[in-house]
């Protein structure tokens, strides 16, 4: 798979999302995760080489050219404004269409896309993009504390997802969580909607879409407090929670891979914070250590997340 993560609002310059690999870190703890679930690591990699080094991620710019040719990137890296603007968010998504596009055009791996917080509405914006090429198909994304807008006593779905574009969607979010329950909803909705009002929810109330999620509520530690929870939610305990995932294996024991200190111990899902929320799949989750068939684990034949 290529792994790209989408940071949220006002998080640019954030290095969590791109340039956190050393210990504690999100991108380093996702990698390490994936290396013991499945034996390779594909963060911000396409055909095994960092996009930093991907030449059609990276176009030249001239004087004569100016930007013509040029996707929103740094250094290979999709990076888009975070501004608190909902129109920005739209424009967002196309800049994200555009470069999930050039992708989708220098491999044939399956694409695993994790977004936080608005930046799952900028995802889910490029999936209707006209901007998108019909090749793009995203076998995998996780959202991250994601506010699902709608308009207030209207229903009416503000970024509304082309569900054709996914395989699954896990949709991971912490009722705790301040900024989705009430500040979110405070930020602009995007230019065209007629409401002028809008609210967020932690799940996805789009019925056209709602067969490819599948919703964890997190128990997050509670030493922290509620506006501390939507951070929390791209920690390194997220990061090895998402990773652990494994193809082909299911937990009889009801151990998983979160804790506080990921590396040292090993919680049952109800200790851990996790309560699946979806009743369409059974659930996977892979142990602490590495992968293998024991007594606690069970072949199946599907998976939501690899």
């Amino acid at each position: 798979m290529t792994t790209i993560i989408v940071h949220g609002t006002a998080a640019a310059a954030e290095p969590w999302y791109y340039n956190s690999w050393s210990d504690g870190g999100f991108c380093r703890a996702l990698a390490d995760a994936l290396i013991r679930a499945v034996g390779t690591e594909d963060v911000w990699k396409i055909n095994g080489t960092p996009v930093s080094e991907v030449p059609e991620l990276n176009p030249p710019r001239s004087l004569s050219t100016g930007r013509i040719g040029q996707i929103s990137q740094r250094h290979g890296f999709f990076i888009w404004s975070g501004d608190y603007t909902g129109t920005t968010r739209l424009m967002a998504g196309r800049d994200l269409a555009k470069y999930l596009s050039v992708i989708a055009n220098i491999t044939n791996e399956p694409i695993r896309v994790v977004a936080h917080s608005h930046g799952c509405n900028v995802l889910k914006a490029a999936s209707t993009s006209k901007q998108l090429d019909p090749k793009v198909y995203i076998d995998r994304a996780v959202f991250l504390a994601c506010p699902h807008m709608s308009g207030t006593g209207t229903g009416e779905i503000l970024y509304p997802l082309n569900p054709t574009k996914f395989g699954k969607i896990g949709n991971f979010y912490s009722e705790r969580d301040m900024v989705v329950k009430n500040i979110a909803n405070k930020f602009a909705t995007p230019a065209g909607y007629k409401m002028e009002v809008s609210e967020s929810s932690f799940i996805d109330s789009d019925i056209n879409s709602e067969y490819v999620y599948e919703n964890y509520s997190m128990r997050a530690p509670t030493e922290l407090s509620d506006k501390q929870v939507h951070g929390w939610l791209h920690s390194e305990a997220m990061a090895y929670t998402i990773g652990w995932r494994r193809e082909g294996y299911k937990l009889t024991n009801n151990k998983c891979s979160y804790s506080s200190s990921v590396k040292d111990r090993q919680q049952t899902p109800l200790q851990a914070g996790i309560n699946p929320q979806s009743s369409s799949e059974t659930i996977l989750w892979q142990t602490l250590k590495p992968p293998r068939l024991a007594s606690d684990t069970i072949p199946i034949e599907t998976s939501s997340f690899g």
